[in-house]
């Protein structure tokens, strides 16, 4: 995946039409590339990580 694509499913996590798959994909090279991109809003951040932790179960637990 480009990264202008990864760029385009991470503003858009929750209107993308890509399966939850390609928008972990698209998260994850956003993360790596160590963005701040001026075309993502922290409010497109905020909303990448609750979709993440509305669609993969995630370990509350502290050690």
């Amino acid at each position: 995946m480009k990264l202008s694509e990864a760029v385009a499913i991470f503003c858009n996590i929750y209107n993308s039409q890509e399966s939850n798959a390609e928008k972990m994909e698209a998260i994850s090279i956003v993360v790596k590339n160590g963005m701040p991109f001026n075309s993502i809003t922290k409010q497109e951040y905020v909303n990448a990580l609750q979709w993440i932790f509305e669609n993969y179960e995630v370990d509350d637990k502290e050690e």
